[in-house]
């Protein structure tokens, strides 16, 4: 069985420029908390314990995959399948490197870039994280929350953290916030995507806003003058930076918190709008023939 693999230079850089020291040392694996935060942001693969654990047992501990420590809190930041397998071996004491963080989210960015430097994530591990890091925000426990509240600035950082794109950090929170437990329960499992979810998400909230009372207007509204009901669907007409959507007319949610409108793919500026239950009926075709 081989042995683990050496970390990659851009791993190696990392721990550099977090303060680690330059050898690891031999620690008491009782000696090394456990945290929550870090214990549960990636789900622990039992193959891979048993796997990791069997090169153990042959080879000893391969000392170019230490665990990384939170030295201040003896807090385990990355290695769990490592610290399980050693365990499992038998082995009392595993070689470790020490880090500096200032705040909790410091940490966690840090084990989220070793792992993404590892591999691709996936939609049900970037779902997960993406709740870790805003929860933390929502407790003030992060180090972004004196910056300007730029739109779209908070997704563009959460999305520079995990390694993904600033859409999909959008489309997932979208998710958190607006789907049904049924969708959030299949992303968590890893049995829907974060797209699937999305598409299924707005899919649901159109349906509900179906029912809506028909609304005569007569003119598109001003954002400046009035703005659209929260969850409501309704058409726009993009003012977007973008040329390929300004001025085109485009269907959204308007998002009170930003000031943009989140359509199926992204959020764009908009200047008038007008609701969604104002238009007509879609005329039924008739003699089984269908008119796109």
């Amino acid at each position: 069985m081989a042995t683990l693999t050496a970390l990659s230079n851009l791993a190696k850089a990392s721990i550099a420029n977090s303060g680690a020291a330059e050898l690891s040392v031999l620690v008491s694996i009782d000696d090394i908390q456990l945290d929550t935060h870090f214990k549960d942001l990636f789900p622990v693969n039992e193959v891979m314990v048993s796997r990791i654990s069997g090169s153990m047992q042959k080879k000893g501990y391969d000392k170019s995959q230490p665990l990384h420590v939170w030295k201040e809190r003896m807090l385990l930041v990355d290695g769990h399948h490592r610290r399980l397998a050693a365990i499992k071996a038998g082995l009392r004491e595993v070689p470790v490197f020490y880090h500096h963080f200032n705040s909790m989210e410091e940490a966690l960015e840090y084990a989220i870039l070793l792992q993404t430097d590892r591999r691709n994530l996936s939609d049900a591990e970037i779902y997960k994280t993406l709740q870790t890091l805003d929860s933390l925000k929502s407790r003030g426990r992060t180090t972004d929350d004196n910056e300007p509240r730029q739109q779209g600035k908070s997704a563009e950082i959460t999305a520079q953290k995990i390694g993904i794109s600033r859409s999909k950090v959008e489309k997932a929170r979208t998710i958190q916030n607006k789907a049904s437990p049924e969708i959030k329960a299949a992303v968590e499992s890893g049995t829907m995507s974060i797209h699937a979810a999305y598409s299924d998400t707005m899919k649901q909230i159109r349906k509900k806003n179906d029912s809506t009372k028909k609304t005569p207007v007569q003119q598109w509204i001003s954002i400046t003058e009035q703005k659209p009901e929260e969850n409501t669907p309704v058409l726009f007409i993009a003012s977007s930076s973008n040329e390929q959507s300004s001025g085109y007319i485009h269907e959204g949610i308007y998002q009170h918190d930003i000031g943009q409108f989140e359509t199926l793919h992204t959020f764009l500026t908009g200047l008038y709008w007008i609701p969604l239950s104002a238009l007509p009926t879609k005329p039924e075709s008739k003699g089984g023939e269908s008119h796109v």
